[in-house]
């Protein structure tokens, strides 16, 4: 069986009543996606509404009460038409503004399974048009640039490169300095591979400006920065928002991108069970 928890966000400054999130499930026999978009939110006491969609018995779980503890759901993601593998994803929002994610899966056969999360975060609140005056930190010494096919090749050192965020940076310098790596990404679509046992927080990200601040705790062994800059009007965000570049940003924590496809990466094959 697979057992593991993908991430802890922790995010602090802000006290909201209630957070919304919103899930798509995808189940295919050889893929089961999960994703969410939300603001980050310190949420002690109200309501969370999960709506979920996707393919077979899923449907709305809305209004799960947060009264000065933990709320919790946890979602099928289904099964292949065989019947021989099932997989979850148990999403958990705690007191002091902690969103973490447990997946679980279970097979009777070696199973390759990498999950990871896609969800969106723009401190500034529904009034901050970018992640511009964002910064960030990464717990990272190396990073996987793209191919022509925009796929993650081998990492290379982060040091000398616009890819070097082992202190915090301000996201909009980053986003403007020339790199082919940085146009190839429209700023960054990258993973980057954490140091092992850093003692802290993988990932740090900083509005100045509110004083928000988020903290990524992760099991995995990188996290993919997406900066937002393939955002479109087709998506929708909080607040009626269109989306736009760099409107908001995702960490993406998960096990090596297209580590089948690179001989030197060990492969997501997790022991029957």
């Amino acid at each position: 069986m697979f057992h593991g928890t993908s991430f802890t966000f922790t995010v602090t400054g802000v006290s909201l009543g209630s957070l919304s999130l919103s899930f798509v499930a995808i189940s295919e026999t050889s893929a089961v996606t999960a994703a969410t978009s939300a603001n980050g939110a310190s949420v002690s006491e109200g309501t969370v509404n999960f709506t979920i969609t996707g393919p077979g018995t899923l449907g709305p779980i809305n209004g799960i009460a947060v009264i000065g503890g933990t709320a919790s759901t946890t979602l099928s993601l289904g099964t292949n038409p065989a019947g021989s593998y099932a997989v979850s994803a148990t999403y958990t929002l705690s007191p002091g503004g902690v969103f973490s994610l447990l997946w679980e899966a279970t097979s009777p056969e070696a199973m390759v399974l990498a999950p990871t999360f896609h969800g969106y975060f723009n401190l500034g609140g529904p009034r901050c048009p970018s992640v511009e005056g964002h910064r960030l930190r990464l717990d990272a010494e190396r990073y996987m640039p793209l191919d022509e096919a925009h796929l993650p090749q081998g990492s290379e050192p982060v040091e000398g490169t616009p890819f070097d965020f082992r202190t915090p940076r301000l996201l909009g310098d980053f986003f403007r300095q020339e790199h082919p790596q940085i146009l190839r990404g429209r700023g960054s679509d990258h993973a980057f591979v954490f140091r092992p046992a850093p003692g802290g927080p993988q990932g740090v990200l900083e509005h100045p400006e509110s004083g928000r601040r988020m903290e990524l705790f992760s099991h995995e062994p990188c996290a993919v920065f997406y900066s937002g800059g393939g955002l479109a009007s087709v998506a929708h965000f909080s607040e009626q928002r269109r989306g736009a570049p760099h409107l908001a940003m995702a960490l993406e924590p998960q096990w090596y991108p297209n580590a089948l496809g690179l001989p030197e990466l060990p492969p997501p094959v997790h022991p029957p069970g």
